[in-house]
């Protein structure tokens, strides 16, 4: 008998709940909704957008900061940032850089990704936005 048996059998003459056992079958019951859920964001369209081109990178960071702060206090779920792709620059491209630095950054921010070709394809980023708990 292993150290795991005699665990499992103090806890069940203890009356003793496996709150590891209640928690991966309440994970296993909820994939299936939260992989609807991820669905649902996907196909959702921004509900908002805020676009970067011709700010600086100061600019930029406080511009995206305070557009998903508002954004989540809003109510919206899904916006697109546009950032261009930085063929205009001296140099490399900045703004690309910021806005991921700012979205990995702001605890308003969620999952984000490249936008489809149509929402500006490497010159945009889409973000789920949190709601507060």
């Amino acid at each position: 008998m292993d150290f795991g048996d005699i665990l499992d059998q103090w806890m069940n003459g203890h009356g003793v709940d496996d709150k590891d056992a209640d928690a991966d079958a309440e994970a296993a019951l909820s994939a299936p909704a939260r992989a609807a859920e991820a669905r649902r964001l996907a196909a959702l369209k921004p509900q908002g957008r805020v676009d970067l081109h011709g700010l600086r990178a100061e600019e930029a960071e406080r511009v995206l900061a305070d557009f998903l702060e508002r954004s989540a206090a809003a109510g919206l779920e899904k916006v697109l940032v546009v950032h261009g792709k930085g063929v205009h620059s001296a140099g490399e491209p900045v703004l690309g850089k910021v806005a991921r630095r700012v979205i990995e950054a702001s605890p308003r921010a969620g999952r984000f990704g490249e936008a489809d070709r149509e929402n500006g394809g490497r010159g945009a980023v889409w973000v789920i936005l949190k709601t507060k708990k």
